[in-house]
């Protein structure tokens, strides 16, 4: 029961959110490579579709390093992260990425297993961006 609440509750609350969480709660094994692809349609009023590769690597028991590019949008993007794990289905990631602006994050992040293969994961995002300001010579 609790699991089919906390699902409907994720599920309400996309309309609210503006996350970019792309790690499990679990990370990779220790010498374990990953590789994702993942289509996105971008609703922040740019209307545009891409499409993210991720590419992950356990560098040792309870840490891996993924990185993540993003094409075929109007802007490109590159990011990479550390994960540690801070449990059995609960991890930290903290990294830098570069989508129009350079920014730093930090995430928590959980799965809960729904049934044998098929997880739900879910994450805190926390992203501080930097504007790019550009000199105009006159």
């Amino acid at each position: 029961m609790k699991k089919k609440l906390l699902f409907l509750a994720l599920i309400l609350s996309i309309n609210f959110s503006h996350a970019q969480v792309f790690n499990t709660g679990e990370t990779l094994s220790h010498k374990a490579f990953s590789i994702g692809v993942e289509p996105v349609g971008l609703m922040n009023g740019s209307n545009d579709f891409m499409l993210f590769i991720h590419g992950g690597y356990g560098i040792k028991k309870g840490v891996d390093l993924c990185i993540t590019g993003g094409l075929l949008g109007t802007n490109s993007y590159f990011g990479a992260n550390l994960e540690f794990s801070m449990g059995r289905h609960i991890s930290l990631a903290f990294g830098a990425h570069d989508f129009g602006n350079f920014g730093i994050d930090g995430t928590l992040n959980t799965s809960i297993g729904i049934t044998r293969g098929v997880k739900l994961y879910a994450g805190l995002d926390s992203d501080l961006n930097f504007l790019r300001m550009e000199i105009l010579n006159s």
